[in-house]
């Protein structure tokens, strides 16, 4: 009986385990088993090469240009995803805030958005000549900036413009953790004395360590592959390819030069990157949190 109960709990991951299979592993062991042959999309006729493709990538200085700009972005973009979405839900999970489920609604609402529609939102809020920060900007009698043009700010306009379109998500999950923290704790400690401060410290960010756990690894995800905001903004990557992520040369190399080998072999160097970074990070916090 209990062998037909465990039988019948396989099967019901079977569907699940077909489609991951076919559309998720698939790909990746194809991707890799590609990266040791020399293919392109015009040419049917491959030849193996071993590691040439890796070796080739190693001294080209586009992929450590783009790797340097994605590290760089994901930075920005992850400190200030997390720290903007701890704050919000700081400020909507306040019982002295009047219509708290309006602004959760307000904050939550970029999110929903499709990336397309954000990267032309900040386009025109980023303009030159007629951006809306820009416009603020000379209202208090500073010069315009060219926030797309200098090549120290495009990393950091595309991150700004990434806080504001993904920190809704992130902040449900920090208002959920802090939903979940036991208002006892907070009377004992101001019974001790302690003041807002001390409280944030001492309890609500010791309290929400898993939930920040969650939000820098699924975030640091999530920018580490962006690409529909490098692409749009920058098609062919920017100013001396200041503007260039490891996705978008990805595509460049298979769709617009069909050098399917070698955009296999980035996305395997991507994926082991990720790994690197991941893992020891997961262990890191897999510390944190038994401590």
């Amino acid at each position: 009986m209990r062998k037909t109960y465990i039988i019948s709990n396989y099967l019901f991951l079977v569907p699940f385990m077909g489609f991951y299979a076919v559309f998720m592993l698939w790909p990746v062991v194809h991707g890799a088993f590609l990266s040791f042959f020399d293919m392109t999309l015009l040419s049917p006729e491959s030849s193996f090469v071993g590691l040439q493709q890796y070796r080739k990538l190693v001294s080209d200085p586009l992929w450590w240009k783009s790797l340097l700009n994605t590290l760089i972005f994901t930075a920005l973009s992850l400190s200030g995803i997390t720290l903007f979405s701890l704050l919000a839900a700081l400020i909507v999970n306040s019982p002295k805030l009047k219509g708290r489920v309006v602004y959760r609604v307000v904050f939550f609402a970029p999110f929903v958005i499709s990336v397309s529609a954000m990267s032309i939102i900040w386009q025109w809020m980023l303009n030159t000549d007629f951006g809306l920060l820009n416009y603020y900007l000379g209202r208090i009698g500073l010069p315009k900036v060219n926030w797309l043009g200098s090549s120290r700010l495009v990393l950091p306009s595309l991150s700004l413009a990434t806080i504001w379109w993904q920190f809704g998500l992130p902040m449900l999950i920090f208002l959920a953790g802090l939903t979940s923290i036991s208002r006892e704790f907070y009377e004992a400690a101001v019974i001790d004395g302690a003041g807002a401060w001390r409280k944030f410290i001492s309890i609500t960010i010791p309290l929400l360590k898993h939930a920040t756990m969650f939000v820098l690894l699924t975030q640091f995800v999530f920018n580490f592959q962006a690409f529909g905001q490098f692409f749009i903004f920058f098609p062919s990557g920017g100013a001396n390819y200041n503007a260039l992520s490891l996705v978008l040369y990805l595509y460049q190399n298979g769709w617009r030069f069909f050098l399917l080998s070698y955009a296999a072999t980035i996305g395997v160097m991507i994926v082991l990157v990720m790994m690197a970074i991941v893992i020891p990070l997961i262990k890191w916090f897999g510390t944190i949190v038994e401590y």
